[in-house]
């Protein structure tokens, strides 16, 4: 979907020297991966949004080629208003659009260039608002979070909107399941909080695809 594609492409154009990007609780059940989950709530462009469909996506840390050899992994939760989001995700793809999706998207991401990076654990990630600098390891890690109201053309309604303010927390990470909290104030006044408990969705795409990008104009997927 396009919130994961927008989200890896900041995080390409970081690692390339340009400079950083950034795209009340409640308890919704089923939706996931075929199982029950825990959405943080809010309000997105003056409308009160409550997820429907929630998953966490994890990618196993990998040497990739992108300009030169890096070290990357990540972890990203995705709220929406698709049911059974797992399916509906997989079957759309990283580089195509989803019509009528009202979605939030935050992730972190962990590289290093030159070679191997360590696996994301749990912790409190703030937003990442200007470039990262490296750990004493040479590992950089960004945090994205952002949202997306797309239209039956798959126009994004809330292109323009930054957030301004936010962080992702991450209590456990498993084989199967992702917890923490997030929280996230955006530019046009809305902002997303809460704790969450959702299921991960295995995705077969490997994080050095993710990171390579998209080519062409993606599909508006109905």
């Amino acid at each position: 979907m396009k919130s994961a594609r927008l989200m890896m492409l900041g995080v390409a154009l970081t690692m390339a020297g340009c400079g950083s990007s950034s795209g009340g609780s409640g308890g919704t059940p089923g939706g996931g991966g075929g199982a029950g989950f825990t959405a943080p709530s809010g309000s997105l462009g003056g409308t009160a949004f409550t997820a429907t469909g929630a998953i966490g996506i994890a990618y196993t840390p990998a040497v990739c080629t992108i300009g030169g050899t890096v070290g990357a992994t990540m972890l990203q939760v995705l709220f929406t208003n698709v049911p059974n989001l797992c399916s509906a995700y997989l079957a759309v793809g990283q580089c195509s659009d989803k019509a009528n999706l009202v979605a939030v998207n935050a992730g972190v991401q962990r590289y290093k260039p030159g070679g191997a990076t360590t696996a994301l654990t749990a912790g409190t990630y703030p937003l990442t608002l200007t470039t990262p600098a490296a750990d004493a390891n040479g590992n950089y890690t960004q945090t994205f979070i952002g949202y997306m109201k797309t239209n039956v053309t798959c126009v994004d309604a809330a292109a323009a909107v930054t957030t301004t303010a936010g962080s992702l927390t991450i209590s456990t990470i498993s084989a199967t399941r992702v917890t923490g909290s997030l929280t996230a104030t955006f530019s046009d006044g809305g902002s997303y909080s809460g704790p969450f408990d959702v299921p991960i969705c295995a995705d077969s795409t490997s994080i050095c695809t993710m990171m390579n990008g998209c080519t062409g104009t993606p599909a508006c997927v109905p």
